[in-house]
């Protein structure tokens, strides 16, 4: 029996050690790790995991590198690597090679795929794994044991032909508890994967995807009905999301899985990826799905300029961008819409047409990304042609977050003008309707509340403007970041203002005594300021909030930059806590 430590570096993109972000995806376990555990513990190796999200710094991850060694004993590491993770992989293991120096390191992921050189470059690690990993961590763990010397260098990966050979994942191996990608999913919530690999030729995502999974490959409908099945004894499960490319690229797959869902009685709801045209052209399918429990759709809109869309590649256009939503809208599916700005060559006209888009497909969630070159794609050497890379060559700002400057010849502040406007949905509501809703649809008249800041200090402030005006005498408390203090306006905070030491709100690192003395308070409501698209999780507030009113007459109340009170955003998350 071989020792593997699977290394999960999670933590890129400003995410940071012990981190609180309140980001839904960072509760969620990594799939390609989770088979791997399981396909090694399948042939009697131990696994262990350093989850870099649940550490302190990196003082601690030295400490459990150490500690994971033992004896001395030949112990693999392994550890996954995205683009954005490269600096934090180098990190760990330049550090897990100053503490144990007999280590073997195993690199696999789309980095040491597409990144080949760089990789080696580093002189850190030990065995680099292009494509699927599974096999050859197999094999590593199989030579160890053998008390042989692992495959070394560039090691090409060994593609499963049949996923239905390969375990379920190891859901034992991450110390999460997933949260749902929307609050309308209920609890226990758990990810999926039917398969593997894209049909479609985007030039932001091809040919490196297909560089990292080859062809297109599904498990069975049997397999993932069987899977569905054994979590729903294990773990209660009522909801997942497929974390497929694009779930409905197989329409036979799909009706056959539904079919399935139905005559095996299995309640579950559930969301996918999917694309615009694949929903024009297969409403029928939509509406099965719907049938079935789906419940939302995570669909790349992407551009509202039909140039834009043919350079990426997308096969769509605006046109039918618009209706897809229609036809979800029809059906009484969620929208989670996906966006793109700051491509190469987009005009400040095609910008603006990308937010008149948003506008009109009214998603019930949207992401809209700044465009991050994808090492392996298109427009990754698109890029490299044209001059437009950026020097970071540690990838730290390649996130597709609508943040930092991702290439040259982009104006961001125009981005960052757009992104603001595209974040107002609707018409800000006037004072006078905003006092209005509140009183009669949610029947508050409120005589002292708390807000927390949820959002930006601009949108904060602007609540506290609109509150105050709203209600004669309110009394208003607050709890802030204690690093952006000095932002927010004082003047309106005429009660007690709470700072706590956190980037984002996390309900369980507000300090009890803060909570011993909020509940001393009769607050008629909490405040939680939200986005318009509920963009963010707001999880943690309503969790803080729950925990300060703690079974009062008090109210949670979710209010928006265009000053309109959630209710039906404020039952769907009570419901789902």
């Amino acid at each position: 029996m071989a020792k593997v430590v699977l290394i999960y570096p999670g933590i890129g993109n400003g995410l940071g050690f012990n981190n609180d972000s309140g980001e839904r995806s960072q509760t969620w376990p990594h799939p390609g790790l989770a088979l791997i555990s399981a396909l090694l513990k399948q042939h009697g190796h131990r696994v262990e995991l350093i989850d870099l999200r649940k550490l302190s710094g990196w003082e601690m991850f030295e400490a459990q590198c150490a500690e994971r060694n033992g004896d001395g004993e030949k112990v693999v590491f392994g550890i996954t690597v995205l683009t954005v993770n490269f600096g934090i992989a180098r990190e760990c293991a330049s550090r897990l090679k100053k503490v144990v120096p007999n280590a073997w390191l195993v690199a696999g992921g789309p980095h040491p795929t597409l990144m080949t050189q760089q990789m080696q470059e580093t002189g850190l690690f030990d065995t680099l794994v292009q494509a699927e990993g599974e096999v050859v961590m197999l094999e590593i763990a199989d030579a160890i044991e053998r008390g042989e010397c692992p495959p070394a260098g560039i090691v090409k990966g060994k593609p499963v032909a049949n996923l239905d050979d390969l375990p379920f994942f190891d859901r034992d191996l991450f110390d999460v508890v997933e949260e749902p990608v929307l609050n309308i999913l209920p609890r226990p919530f758990l990810t999926l994967v039917s398969g593997r690999g894209c049909l479609y030729h985007c030039t932001f995502c091809q040919p490196a995807e297909r560089l990292m999974f080859g062809g297109v490959r599904n498990r069975s409908v049997e397999s993932v009905i069987a899977e569905i099945k054994l979590l729903q004894r294990s773990h209660g499960l009522k909801s997942t999301m497929f974390q497929d490319d694009c779930l409905t690229q197989d329409r036979d797959w799909v009706l056959k899985f539904c079919d399935a869902l139905e005559t095996e009685g299995i309640s579950l709801e559930w969301c996918c990826q999917a694309r615009a045209d694949i929903i024009c052209a297969n409403e029928d399918m939509v509406a099965r799905m719907h049938q079935c429990g789906l419940r939302a759709l995570s669909i790349g809109f992407e551009s509202g300029s039909d140039r834009i869309l043919k350079f990426l590649g997308k096969q769509t256009t605006a046109e039918l961008n618009l209706r897809a939503a229609e036809i979800c809208h029809r059906h009484g599916i969620r929208m989670i819409g996906n966006f793109m700005m700051g491509i190469p060559t987009e005009t400040e006209a095609e910008v603006w047409q990308t937010v008149d888009l948003i506008k009109k497909v009214r998603p019930y969630v949207y992401l809209i990304s700044f465009f991050a070159p994808t090492p392996g794609s298109g427009l990754y050497t698109y890029c490299e042609r044209n001059g437009l890379m950026r020097d970071d060559t540690d990838f730290d700002n390649y996130s597709r977050s609508p943040s930092g400057e991702k290439i040259k010849g982009v104006d961001y502040a125009l981005l960052r003008r757009a992104y603001r406007e595209a974040l107002r949905v609707g018409e800000k509501l006037s004072i006078e309707e905003m006092r209005r809703r509140l009183k009669e649809e949610m029947e508050l008249r409120p005589r002292r509340v708390l807000v927390m800041r949820s959002v930006r200090s601009d949108q904060f402030n602007e609540l506290l403007d609109d509150l105050a005006q709203c209600f004669d005498g309110l009394v208003i408390d607050a709890i802030v970041q204690r690093g952006v203090l000095d932002e927010v306006n004082h003047d309106r905070i005429n009660g007690e203002i709470h700072p706590v030491d956190q980037q984002f709100l996390n309900a369980d690192r507000i300090p009890e005594e803060l909570y011993a003395h909020l509940r001393t308070i009769d607050y008629d409501a909490v405040v939680i300021p939200c986005l318009a698209t509920y963009q963010h999780g707001y999880e943690q507030p309503h969790r803080i909030a729950e925990r300060i009113l703690n079974g009062t007459a008090g109210r949670r109340v979710f209010i928006n930059e265009n000053r309109e009170p959630h209710p039906e955003f404020h039952h769907a998350i009570e419901g789902a806590a």
